[in-house]
């Protein structure tokens, strides 16, 4: 994973073997080897390559463990309305079509993605954070 597509509070998953779970993103650095590196909100002040580091699918198990809920025709729409993932048609490059609307329901942010971090930086673009995931 390239490590320049995170930002801090994304939330991904570490594979190093103490670890090995969903992890979020506490600080990106450049290490004295010169290579990027992030830093983990845990117990242990350590820096993490991108080797290990992978990005999370959104999975429809995620969708609802967070509150959102199934609408006709496989829509997943989050408990206020405002956020649609709709599952894409196979063989499209991506997993999921993204919508969101403001308060007032108007349109404010449409695209496709695959993985949990791209979905956590549309909702910051549209001023919506959504801290504790369940994973």
């Amino acid at each position: 994973m390239d490590l320049q597509d995170l930002m801090i509070g994304d939330w991904v998953m570490c594979t190093y073997p103490s670890i090995n779970g969903p992890v979020r993103v506490k600080e990106i650095k450049t290490m004295y080897d010169g290579e990027l590196r992030v830093m983990i909100f845990n117990d242990f002040p350590l820096a993490y390559a991108s080797r290990h580091i992978e990005p999370i699918p959104i999975t429809p198990d995620m969708l609802f463990a967070n509150g959102f809920i199934s609408k006709p025709f496989f829509a997943y729409v989050s408990a206020d309305g405002r956020i649609t993932l709709d599952p894409s048609t196979p063989n499209y490059p991506r997993q999921w079509n993204v919508h969101i609307d403001n308060e007032d329901y108007q349109s404010i942010a449409s695209c496709d993605l695959d993985y949990l971090h791209q979905l956590q930086h549309l909702l910051r673009i549209c001023n919506i954070e959504i801290i504790n995931w369940e994973l």
